[in-house]
């Protein structure tokens, strides 16, 4: 799902703009989106609550890079469980198999970037979205496969 752009310009996101979803109880600030970057990736930043974060999910269509900004998010990938915090970095390519929580003492911020583009939709489409039949059936229309929980 590319985005409708078809030329880049430069974009600024000033840390106080940008479009907020909130998924799953995180939000996820749209910093800059397929429309602004031709539909080559888009960068979010997620603030997650303790406790929080996504189901375990696969994604067909795009990479996602991970970096911590504050706190501590817990990464399962491949069956593998590691605990970043500020500064690290995690890349997880599509078809890969995956969750975060926040599984720390206090709220996390990252950056995510997601290349290309075209999952801000989903982001959009499951704004507040609390039911998980729904959840899943938004996240199948953008290649995302939700998993049972284990």
């Amino acid at each position: 799902m590319a985005a409708e752009a078809s030329t880049r310009a430069v974009h600024l996101s000033r840390a106080d703009e940008g479009e907020t979803v909130v998924v799953v109880g995180d939000a996820y600030r749209l910093i800059v989106t397929g429309a602004e970057t031709a539909g080559s990736y888009l960068i979010m930043e997620a603030t997650v609550p303790v406790g929080h974060g996504p189901p375990l999910h696969v994604h067909e269509r795009e990479d996602e890079g991970f970096q911590i900004l504050e706190g501590e998010v817990d990464f399962e990938a491949e069956g593998r469980t590691v605990r970043l915090g500020p500064g690290d970095f995690i890349n997880l390519p599509k078809g890969v198999t995956h969750r975060f929580q926040n599984n720390g003492a206090a709220t996390a911020r990252m950056l995510i970037t997601c290349a290309p583009a075209g999952i801000e939709g989903f982001f959009r489409a499951a704004h507040r979205i609390g039911d998980p039949a729904t959840l899943t059936e938004i996240a199948a229309r953008f290649g995302i496969t939700i998993l049972p929980p284990t």
